[in-house]
């Protein structure tokens, strides 16, 4: 019994120093991979240096937040602009801006002040030890309970015995055919896809007829040997880091973006830089070509 009253002591520690631990990220980590950061919730403290409303007028808009690892700093997304020139903690998710589609941006869900953030956490973990110690009350005075003895005799009342006269509850009866079980969408570990909005078909070139589900917000197109492309070609005259597709949720639009310097991507026979995709459209590099078909 001691030994579980200690167990659940210790517990109670690390829970409560996990409570006050905050994990902060970098400016300079999430801009230089926004692969590994993409529509994750992230913490970033720093200093506000620019302020821009949007529309102009109100509340809303962007600021900058720079750090000690990044003075060009990170854009983000605000429905209560802070003033320029105070120091914020903001936590919320990484996401494409919709003004630049090179450029990333964190879309604010909180934020307070970087001198007033550590009594937040020192009250959440008050409040979880005041949690903890009221359940380890509560299970050591269960605990503490005996059973009943009969009659001072040193035994104690067996279980009841079943009633085989007991009525047998009569069977659920259905009213109509058994429902279709709910068909979801199985997840793909190779292209980590969980919900798709097209595919990339192979139909020309030496992966024909391959082809490759589109569902994540960052897509990697390229050739075996570098980076985890999500879209793999076996062509040698495909770059390792040939181009990417990204996916704005909230539009539900794509935009496919040029990464060879030395092997430009075209769009239905056109060079580009960057532009947005639309079903039937043909994407060649090298001698591969591909077509985006959106699902039914």
């Amino acid at each position: 019994m001691r030994s579980l009253k200690s167990s659940a002591l210790v517990l109670a520690l690390l829970l409560t120093s996990g409570c006050l631990m905050q994990v902060e990220h970098w400016v300079a980590d999430i801009v230089a991979a926004p692969d590994r950061f993409w529509n994750r919730t992230v913490t970033v403290s720093g200093r506000v240096i620019e302020v821009t409303p949007d529309p102009p007028g109100t509340r809303e808009g962007y600021f900058r937040l720079v750090d000690e690892s990044d003075s060009n700093g990170i854009i983000v997304r605000s429905f209560s602009l802070p003033s320029p020139g105070e120091s914020v903690i903001v936590r919320g998710a990484v996401s494409q801006d919709p003004t630049n589609a090179l450029r990333i941006m964190i879309r604010e869900d909180r934020r307070v002040q970087a001198e007033v953030d550590w009594l937040l956490w020192l009250a959440i973990g008050a409040g979880a030890v005041a949690l903890l110690l009221l359940g380890y009350a509560l299970w050591d005075r269960s605990g503490r309970r005996d059973p009943v003895d009969v009659a001072g005799s040193g035994s104690y009342p067996d279980p009841p015995e079943p009633n085989p006269f007991a009525p047998v509850p009569p069977p659920i009866q259905s009213n109509g055919p058994d429902p279709e079980p709910t068909k979801t969408r199985a997840f793909d570990p190779k292209t980590k896809v969980f919900e798709r909005y097209g595919y990339l078909k192979v139909v020309q070139g030496e992966d024909t007829p391959l082809e490759f589900p589109l569902g994540s917000s960052v897509v990697l197109i390229g050739r075996g040997g570098g980076r985890p492309n999500q879209v793999e070609l076996t062509d040698e005259t495909v770059s390792r880091e040939q181009a990417r597709i990204l996916w704005n949720r909230e539009q539900d639009s794509l935009t496919l973006v040029n990464e060879s310097s030395t092997n430009r991507t075209k769009v239905n026979g056109h060079p580009i830089d960057t532009t947005s995709l639309s079903p039937g459209d043909r994407i060649s590099f090298g001698a591969t070509v591909l077509e985006f078909c959106a699902d039914e």
